[in-house]
């Protein structure tokens, strides 16, 4: 795959393939193309030359990427400071016009993902505003892991989390 913006080469012919339950990291120095790789193959960029195929699928943008059942956690966390723990798991979990799960439902499901998560007891109808870093970042994570992917990628989401928090993750990505 190649991918320039105007004369900056960020994917000069990268190659990468994984099989199922695969772990890989892909490690380089700042600016080298990982997140414009996370992008790729997110559907969030088009690629000018070459090809991305996931899961025998081209994602063509980040709806249809989740459909073939990628997600990602970019780098940057993303929350609606003013809703609760719970709305920000769940933002755009359900269709327009349907629910997937009722109210109680996501209170538990959201208090134990936290549990497992943060191993802290959170309050899931909590304002996200009173948060340390480390919690938010810890919500868009299980916001990817709630839907269930069968391609989940991580572009630099431990970076706000402390050593004993990403082993938690490594671990939860493990199992």
């Amino acid at each position: 795959a190649h991918k320039s913006f105007g004369v900056t080469k960020a994917l000069n012919g990268v190659s990468f393939s994984a099989k199922f339950g695969e772990i890989h990291a892909i490690v380089g120095g700042n600016g080298c193309g990982k997140s414009t790789l996370a992008k790729v193959i997110s559907g969030v960029l088009a690629i000018d030359t070459g090809k991305v195929s996931v899961l025998g699928h081209v994602p063509k943008s980040p709806a249809s990427a989740k459909e073939i059942g990628i997600l990602t956690v970019f780098q940057e966390v993303m929350v609606a400071d003013e809703a609760s723990v719970l709305e920000n798991l769940f933002v755009g979990y359900d269709g327009l016009w349907t629910k997937k799960l009722s109210y109680s439902e996501k209170y538990d499901k959201a208090k134990a993902l936290m549990k497992e998560l943060t191993a802290e007891d959170i309050d899931p109808e909590m304002a996200v505003s009173g948060l340390p870093l480390s919690t938010k970042a810890w919500i868009t994570i299980g916001r990817a892991f709630l839907c269930n992917p069968k391609v989940l990628i991580l572009d630099e989401s431990s970076a706000a989390l402390d050593f004993d928090s990403t082993e938690r993750l490594f671990a939860k990505m493990r199992d």
